[in-house]
This record gives structure tokens, C-alpha cells and sequence, in this order.
């Protein structure tokens, strides 16, 4: 009888001591999902323009839509298709149409900057600013 109730005992200890664990692992970093539902896909949701260079006046871009598609604004070549976000960086999916010939692309840049209206991303050597319309 002694053995049962210390071994009753052990087990409630083990079981209290890995709720625990399991609550501390809850309230750690946020998983992938929480980190592409938070403040910076609200902000990147709408249309972003840059300036086309060697266009003076003329604009293109992407508008990113709430529910991860995504749409190329003036541009006939670049078709995007999809957008996701881990909140460092920004991932561009669709068909460049050249030539009569098309390729799918997925295009990852990193987010230097970003605000209300305010986009900066870069790729390698090449920064992109964009502005936001709506």
C-alpha cells in the first residue's frame, strides 16, 4: 500500500510538472501562423506603387489582397498570384509572361521599412519603394 501511494504520488508531481512545461512552451515565440496574422500583414494589405524607372509619371506594383492572393497593378508581364509574410520578409508568387513564353516565379524580399504608406523591400543589391494608394 506504502508503494502505491508513493508511486500515485510520483505520477501527480510528473503530470503537475509537464502542465507546466506545456504552458511555458505555450506563452514562448509566436508560431508561424499568429506571426502572419499580426500588425504587419494588416499594414501590407492594399495596393503598392513605385515609380517605373526611365517612366517619368508612369507606376507599377501589386496589390495584396486580405485573403493571400495577390494582383499585379500595370504590369502585362509580371501576373502575381499569391502573397505571404513572416513579418521580416515579404514572398511574391505568379507568371512573368515574355515573349510567348511563361515561367512561375516565387520572389522572397526582405522588408527594410514599412508603414501605413510606406514599403521598402530588397533583393540582393536592389531596394524597391513602394507607396500605398488605399
Amino acid at each position: 500500500m506504502k508503494y502505491i501511494f508513493i508511486a500515485a504520488v510520483f505520477l501527480i508531481v510528473l503530470g503537475c510538472s509537464r502542465q507546466e512545461d506545456n504552458n511555458a512552451n505555450a506563452n514562448s515565440a509566436p508560431t508561424l501562423q499568429e506571426q502572419t496574422q499580426g500588425p504587419a500583414t494588416s499594414i501590407l494589405i492594399g495596393e503598392w506603387l513605385k515609380p517605373i524607372e526611365g517612366q517619368e509619371g508612369k507606376t507599377d506594383g501589386v496589390k495584396l489582397n486580405a485573403d493571400g492572393s495577390a494582383e499585379s497593378v500595370n504590369s502585362a508581364t509580371l501576373l502575381y498570384k499569391s502573397w505571404e509574410t513572416d513579418g521580416k520578409s515579404l514572398t511574391l508568387a505568379g507568371t512573368s509572361i515574355g515573349n510567348g513564353v511563361s515561367s512561375d516565379f516565387t520572389a522572397a524580399y526582405q522588408i527594410e521599412e514599412l508603414s501605413e504608406n510606406k514599403l521598402v523591400l530588397r533583393m540582393g543589391q536592389n531596394v524597391f519603394t513602394y507607396t500605398k494608394t488605399n
